[in-house]
């Protein structure tokens, strides 16, 4: 799966990450581990791939959140509590079934096509979000002229 950690300018959209860090610190003498708190850090990215960030609901720099997850990975616990994606939907995904069909790509193959594009598992067309519909279409229809 995508990291939404790599960069402000990523390519990911329309999905929301919500993680619980547990941070972890050492005494000057560096002998005992203790814990310094934790907190839930959320990081999105809308349909533009505008990536927002809070720390315990209350908005931070994307960098200060990919900080705090980065140290949880490293030297405690972090643990991913919800990912949200938004989707197309029934009647956009029956379109975009119908197009597919036009196209000329068989029923079968519409998953499998999907999942090609979007590098997931795709079980319905109802899991695509709305910037993957121009992706999977134009896919296919390079495809059927022969230029993918």
């Amino acid at each position: 799966m995508t990291n939404l950690t790599t960069a402000p300018t990523t390519e990911i959209r329309n999905v929301s990450k919500t993680w619980k860090a547990v941070l972890y610190g050492c005494y000057e003498s560096g002998s005992a581990k203790v814990c310094l708190g934790e907190c839930v850090v959320t990081l999105s990215a809308d349909g533009d791939g505008e990536i927002t960030a809070s720390i315990n609901g209350e908005a931070c720099p994307w960098a200060r959140a990919d900080e705090v997850l980065r140290a949880a990975r490293r030297d405690g616990e972090l643990t991913l509590l919800e990912e949200f994606r938004t989707t197309i939907g029934k009647p956009a995904a029956s379109a975009v079934h119908r197009e597919l069909g036009r196209l000329g790509v068989r029923h079968p193959h519409h998953y499998t096509l999907a999942q090609v594009v979007v590098q997931r598992p795709i079980t319905s067309l109802t899991q695509l979000q709305p910037h993957e519909v121009s992706a999977v279409l134009g896919y296919a229809a390079a495809l059927l002229a022969g230029a993918a």
